[in-house]
Formats: structure tokens, C-alpha cells, sequence
């Protein structure tokens, strides 16, 4: 008993040893203000790490991590994205590595996480960093969004430590006391969470010079460009629009269009017949029509090319205030018209393909538009046209119209023609309310005569809470929807139906839209168990044309349609195709992705959606423990993060073989993750490299080396731990505090967590 005494006493005084040198290294010196200069911040990543235990205390929840940079998070602790180097600047000086007084500055991240308590989501997603302390290490807000209303909401953090490399231009602002603020708190009806400590936060990149003076990619007061439907109204059928192509009648309608400019800077409107270096500097116009059966089911039954805009005017239609300019550029808060006659004029219409949707920009080269003289259009040409069977007799269906807007020009100054530099190519910071809908009625009488008119209303108002009619149509169909992911540079949506048809078969009817993404869709599939039951797999696009159909299978877990090679049918942008079966069973939780025509990258889009059971995938692999002896068997939990979409997935209570350390588990999961091992006593450990499970639902691989030690599962080997296994020392029953698995608490777990003291985990 002696012996024991003497380890526990040497251990306590190791204990607070460590302690205290751990301790004095979180010190750090600030430095007096002094000049500053404004700093662009690169190749940076925030890093934040939850403490789990805190929020569990205090009822708050973290989801919806999206977009994580999972290959930084295995050099920064924690949940980690990347921040956007386009969007961020900062104000600095430093003398030295610990002397650093920072400013003001704003830095934008692409991603981000919500939090949620009582009932009630903040989102945080791609959110923003306000810097606001004017020496020493700054303290900032982390500033996410409350919806409804879209009202500002910040978490503080404040006491870091700055570290800045001079001569590698690196900043480290480690530290962050993170903690729900006064607003945060009063939004979940619970005050007395105001200043609760939730976690750490870690900010990281290079800093480069900017050059006087400074200019935001957003400018304060809105962002740069926003071009938003204004009206869409005048549905109409095209006088001498109907033509007979491969047998079947079609008939040409059109729209009247409105936009109005909501950025801050005007929006460049040039027209083809200016110079030629700056013609393709426009905003371009498209028409589709959807129609709804009585049934449920909503199909794409008309598709147009684009309308090329060509002079702006200046009307104070759909916002006051209009800042008139001239033809050239549409000022901000003023609306431009474009009459259905406009719309469908040919001469001014030209092939949607050359237009990237996500950009706005237009690829002239090789174009067929404009074409000089009395070219010999045929009446449908580039119109928006829909076949007259796809009109069905009264009560079997609603039509409903879509028009769109994209532009990818904005000016940076006062405009004038003759300076092309001064015009800005950048992405509309806004795509939904490029996009209007509105019932319409259509009708072809026995003779063949279309007629087409405008139903309902579209209000200007610029709240889309209020005005749902300034998004694509999709949004309005369903029993859900999803945006397939990563969304870097468009987004497709996909929409689903599930409808009981009897003797326990489910309908599930997918449509999927592809809003702007320029590198198409080229196959489609559903994750759906093996052993299920599946029937009546069906394809539907736009077109008439039976060679081209996409071909459908089923293996590997998944129902699939793909794109014939040869026989190009892409999904481009702003149109819709359907995807349909019936299968045995409910829907639950689920899994979709789609893969694309074009290069890029990232292989595929993912996403979490509605379906039937998925099939699993074993978790194979090996888990290391230094130190484990073995007389027990160890037992880890396996967490998967989304990189892309989808939900947070545990597999707890999974056996570790000893020795050889061999783990099995089983999975349902599709898409890109982060694999971490982890649970008490041990540190939570990410595997690397990301882990893609794709539609064939293939093996997910786990070799990883844990650290024992983490007894009170807080992410760190320290004081507490050890004040833990002293509690239970001499314990035999099976605990945490057995950090050896000796199957008894002793001298050997003390020696094991000193061993190991001041080590952190993943998160």
C-alpha cells in the first residue's frame, strides 16, 4: 500500500508539472499599436472545435457540417474550411513573431456548420469573420443568419494568441475562446446562455500586401452584382410559330421579361453590334414551361434558347431610388423590360450551349448568332416551343412558365464605352432570384391554333419569404429538396415525390434540375438495397426522340440512368429530366448522385435525399493501440462527416481484435467523408485520405493508430484525466480509466496518461 501511496504522489506532482509548463506555453505577449497596413488573406482555413460535452450541457446542437476542408483538418484541430482569399482582408503589424497588433477586417469562409437549441437553427453557413479590436490579438464575431427574419447573428470570440512568421508571411490566431453571444441566446429564448463557452476557434493563412487602396470583391452596401426577375408576365403563343419537325406539330411561345439590378455597382449592357472586344458583355434571357398533371407529376414540356439583351433601360419598376444611367449599363435599384415580341424576335436569339449559367459570360466563338441578312429561320428556330400533344385535354393539367435571367458583368466605376477596363467579370451573388415563374393557361384548338395566357401575379417584392415566385420552379414541387453537392460552380436540385400506390409499393418520382451548372449531368442514381423489391423504372426528358433515351440498370446498390456514348442527351442547364420506380418499401434516408459530361474538380455530385433503404457496405480495416495489453477487448466508435452533403453518421461499440487489431462494421453511407476513430479512453484519430463511397457502394478503409489516455472524453490528455484514473485507482470493473486494458486501474494507466500528458485528438 506504501508503493501505491508513493505512485500516487510522484503522479500527483508529475501531474501539476505538466500542468503548469503547459499553462506557461499558452502565454503570449501583445505588443502597443502602432501604423498598420492592409493585408489580403491567402490560402487560409478556420478551424473550429466543438467542445461536445459544453453543448450537450447547455442543449445546443451542432449540423449541417458542409463543405469541411477535411485534408486541413488533419493538421488543424477541429472542424476546418477554407476562407475565401477573393473576400478577405485585414489590417496588420507586427515586430517579430509575438509583437502583432491587428485591425479591423472581414474575412469570408466557404462553408460552415448550424446550431440549433430550443427549436430554433441559426445558420452559419459560409460564414463571416469580423475582426473589431484595434491592437494586440483581435477579437472577433463569427456572424451567421437567422431565417426568418434574415436578421444578423454573431458568436464572440476573443483572447488568442498571434503568431506571425515575418518571413513566410504566415499569421496563426490561435485560441479563440468561442461563445454564444446576448443575441444568439435571446433568438432561443434562452438568455442565460449568453457567454457560454461552446468551443475554440483557430484562424490560419499567408498575408499578402494589398495594394492601396484597398477594393472588396463586396463592396459595403450590397453585393457587386445582382441582377434579380423583376416581372414576368405576357405569355403568349408566336404568331406564325408552329412547325412540324420529325411528325410531330410544335407551336413557339414567349414572355415578357422584366429584371431589375439589386447589386451595388451598375450592370454592363452592351449590345452585339458594339465593339468587337466588349459585344458579349450582356445579360441573356431564357423561357421554359413545366406542366403538372393532376396526378402529381411535373414534367418539362418546353424549352427555349436565349434572348441576347442589347439596351438597358432605366425604369423604377421593382425598386426606388433607380440610379438612371444610359443604354449601356442598367443602373443600380432600375428595372429594364423585354416585351414578348422582344423575346422571340429571332435575329436577337442565339444557342444556349454557348453560354456558361454559372458565370453569364457567352463564348461567341464558332457562334451561329448573330446571322446577317433575311437568314431563312425556320418558325420554331431557337423559340421556346412545346409539341402539341404535350397539351392535354382540360383537368389533366396546370402549365406554368419559367423565365431567367444571367449576367456575369458588372462596372467597378463610372462607365464609359471607350474603357472596357473599368467592367468587372464576376459570378451574380444571387442565382435564385435570376429565376420567376407564373401559371399560365395554354390551349391548341382542333385545328392546331395555340393560344397561350398569363395567370396569378408576381409581386416585386424582393423578399423571397414573401415572393416565393423569384426562384426556379422545382422549388415548389415535392415532398422535398435537396442541392447535390459540392455546389461550387452551379447547383443542381433534385426534387422528390413518394406516393402510396398500394399492397406496401411506394412510388418515388425524382426530378432533377439542373439550375447553372455549365458541366451537365450525364447519369443519375439511387441507392437502393439489393433485396428490395424495385418495378417500373422509367426515364423521362424533354425531347421526342427515342434513340436517345438514357439507359437504366440496376446493380451494386443503385438504381442508375445514364447517358448513351455516342448519343449525346446531356441535362444542360434550366431544364429537367424525371426519374421514376416503384420499390417495396417507405422512404428513409437515402442517397443520390449524379456525374457530369465536362471535366472538373471533383468527380460527382452527392446527396443525402428521400428513398428507399440503401444497401450497406462493410467498414474494414486496422485500429493500432500502443500500450494496450489486451486483457479486455478494446471498443472504438467510427464517426463519418460529410465533406459535401449528407448527415453526420456514428457507429458506435465496434470491436477492436487484439491483437491483431482487426475492426468490421457495416455502413449505408454514399459520398466523400471524413472516416475518425475515436471514444474513451482513446483520442479521436481522422484517417486520411477522404474516403469516396460512390454509387457502386464500395468498401470503406480504416488504418489508424489511437493514443490511450482520454479517459474523460474531452479531446485532451490532461490534469482532469489523471484526477479520474486517481479516483477509480485499484478499480477492476470495466472503465474508461483503464486506459491500458489491463481490466484493472493501477500505477501502469498513470504512467500511460503521463506518457501521453498534453496530446489532443482530432475533432
Amino acid at each position: 500500500m506504501a508503493g501505491r501511496l508513493l505512485i500516487l504522489v510522484q503522479a500527483i506532482m508529475n501531474r501539476n508539472l505538466l500542468f503548469l509548463s503547459a499553462l506557461a506555453g499558452a502565454i503570449s505577449m501583445a505588443g502597443s499599436a502602432s501604423a498598420q497596413n492592409s493585408w489580403n488573406f491567402a490560402n487560409g482555413h478556420v478551424s473550429i472545435q466543438f467542445d461536445r460535452a459544453a453543448l450537450s450541457r447547455s442543449g445546443i446542437s451542432v449540423s449541417d457540417l458542409r463543405r469541411s476542408d477535411a485534408l486541413a483538418a488533419l493538421r488543424l484541430p477541429g472542424n476546418s474550411w477554407s476562407i475565401d482569399s477573393r473576400m478577405s482582408t485585414l489590417t496588420l503589424d507586427a515586430d517579430g513573431r509575438s509583437n502583432v497588433n491587428i485591425g479591423v477586417g472581414e474575412l469570408v469562409v466557404n462553408g460552415g456548420f448550424t446550431l440549433s437549441s430550443n427549436g430554433d437553427s441559426v445558420n452559419f453557413q459560409d460564414f463571416g469573420l469580423q475582426l473589431k479590436k484595434e491592437s494586440g490579438p483581435a477579437d472577433l464575431n463569427v456572424v451567421g443568419y437567422h431565417y426568418p427574419p434574415y436578421e444578423a447573428v454573431p458568436l464572440e470570440a476573443g483572447a488568442p494568441v498571434a503568431r506571425y512568421d515575418q518571413g513566410l508571411g504566415h499569421l496563426d490566431l490561435i485560441g479563440y475562446e468561442l461563445r454564444v453571444s446576448h443575441a444568439l441566446a435571446n433568438i432561443w429564448g434562452r438568455p442565460q446562455l449568453a457567454g457560454t463557452r461552446i468551443g475554440t476557434l483557430t484562424v490560419t493563412g499567408d498575408l499578402k500586401l494589398a495594394p492601396r487602396p484597398t477594393v472588396s470583391a463586396t463592396p459595403r452596401g450590397g453585393p457587386e452584382l445582382d441582377i434579380a426577375m423583376c416581372q414576368l408576365y405576357g405569355f403568349t403563343a408566336v404568331p406564325g410559330g408552329s412547325e412540324t419537325i420529325n411528325g410531330i406539330v410544335y407551336n413557339s411561345y414567349a414572355a415578357s421579361t422584366d429584371s431589375v439590378n439589386f447589386g451595388a455597382h451598375p450592370v454592363t449592357w452592351l449590345s452585339t453590334s458594339q465593339a468587337a472586344n466588349v459585344n458579349h458583355m450582356h445579360p441573356t434571357i431564357g423561357l421554359n414551361v413545366f406542366r403538372k398533371l393532376s396526378t402529381g407529376e411535373l414534367e418539362q414540356i418546353g424549352e427555349g434558347d436565349l434572348k441576347h439583351a442589347f439596351t438597358a433601360l432605366q425604369n423604377p419598376t421593382c425598386s426606388t431610388g433607380c440610379q438612371s444611367l444610359s443604354g449601356t449599363a442598367l443602373g443600380v435599384g432600375c428595372s429594364d423590360p423585354y416585351w414578348n415580341s422582344l423575346n422571340y424576335s429571332q435575329p436577337s436569339l442565339g444557342p444556349k450551349i454557348e453560354v456558361n449559367p454559372y458565370t453569364g459570360i457567352w463564348n461567341k466563338a464558332g457562334s451561329s448568332f448573330p446571322r446577317a441578312g433575311n437568314y431563312p429561320y425556320t418558325p420554331t428556330e431557337f423559340r421556346m416551343k412545346v409539341a402539341n400533344q404535350d397539351i392535354l385535354p382540360a383537368g389533366q393539367a396546370t402549365y406554368w412558365m419559367e423565365g431567367y435571367y444571367m449576367a456575369g458583368f458588372a462596372n467597378n466605376g463610372n462607365y464609359v464605352t471607350s474603357n472596357p477596363a473599368q467592367i468587372t467579370e464576376t459570378v451574380d451573388t444571387n442565382k435564385y432570384n435570376n429565376f420567376g415563374w407564373r401559371q399560365v393557361n395554354i390551349t391548341v384548338s382542333s385545328t392546331g391554333v395555340a393560344s397561350g395566357t398569363t395567370l396569378g401575379s408576381f409581386s416585386t417584392d424582393n423578399n423571397e419569404s414573401t415572393n416565393p415566385n423569384r426562384r426556379p420552379y422545382i422549388t415548389q414541387w415535392g415532398d422535398a429538396r435537396w442541392t447535390m453537392e459540392p455546389n461550387k460552380v452551379g447547383e443542381v436540385i433534385t426534387a422528390v415525390r413518394v406516393t402510396n400506390v398500394g399492397s406496401g409499393w411506394y412510388k418515388y418520382d425524382y426530378a432533377v434540375y439542373n439550375m447553372d451548372l455549365d458541366r451537365q449531368v450525364k447519369s443519375f442514381h439511387v441507392s437502393v438495397s439489393d433485396s428490395l423489391s424495385v418495378r417500373n423504372i422509367s426515364f423521362r426528358d424533354i425531347d421526342k426522340n427515342a434513340a436517345n433515351e438514357w439507359t437504366m440498370t440496376r446493380a451494386n446498390g443503385d438504381i442508375s440512368w445514364e447517358m448513351q456514348a455516342g448519343v449525346p442527351n446531356p441535362l444542360i442547364y434550366a431544364r429537367m429530366y424525371n426519374f421514376r420506380f416503384e420499390a417495396q418499401s417507405a422512404a428513409v434516408p437515402g442517397w443520390a448522385s449524379a456525374t457530369m459530361v465536362k471535366a472538373g474538380d471533383f468527380p460527382e455530385l452527392n446527396r443525402a435525399v428521400s428513398g428507399p433503404p440503401p444497401s450497406t457496405q462493410p467498414v474494414t480495416g486496422t485500429v493500432t493501440i500502443p500500450g494496450w495489453v489486451g486483457n479486455i477487448q478494446a471498443q472504438v466508435n467510427l464517426r463519418l462527416t460529410p465533406i459535401d452533403s449528407g448527415s453526420l453518421t456514428n457507429i458506435n461499440g465496434v470491436t477492436v481484435a487484439h491483437p491483431s487489431g482487426a475492426i468490421s462494421a457495416q455502413t449505408a453511407v454514399r459520398g466523400r467523408y471524413l472516416v475518425s476513430v475515436g471514444g474513451a479512453p482513446f483520442l479521436r484519430k481522422n484517417f486520411a485520405p477522404i474516403v469516396t463511397v460512390g454509387h457502386d457502394g464500395n468498401d470503406i478503409p480504416v488504418n489508424v493508430t489511437l493514443i490511450s489516455g482520454d479517459v474523460d472524453g474531452s479531446g485532451e490528455i490532461d490534469a482532469a484525466d489523471i484526477d479520474m484514473v486517481i479516483s477509480q485507482f485499484g478499480s477492476t470493473s470495466s472503465t474508461p480509466c483503464d486506459a491500458d486494458g489491463s481490466a484493472e486501474v493501477d500505477a501502469a494507466d498513470i504512467d500511460l496518461l503521463i506518457a501521453n500528458f498534453g496530446q489532443t485528438g482530432d475533432i
